[in-house]
């Protein structure tokens, strides 16, 4: 899920504005149209601040990749 995925459903999820999400996070309301519009991309630690502020919490996982999946060294894991 990429960041403004996250910023857009925790968001509505909450079932706030724009502009209620921004007051919540002490920031303008036209920084979250340009997360949500793909002009800036918010940092981890503001997508946490982002889901606590929805009422939410953010966890991430690393996980081994699924076999036949071709990694960044361009091979393929088994």
């Amino acid at each position: 899920m990429a960041s403004v995925d996250i910023v857009l459903e925790a968001r509505r999820r909450a079932g706030l504005t724009q502009a209620e999400l921004a007051e919540r996070l002490g920031i303008a309301r036209s920084t979250v149209a340009r997360w949500e519009m793909r002009r800036t991309l918010p940092s981890y630690e503001t997508l946490v601040e982002v889901a606590e502020a929805c009422g939410l919490e953010l966890r991430c996982a690393l996980v081994a990749p699924r076999a036949g999946v071709v990694g960044r060294a361009g091979r393929a894991s088994v």
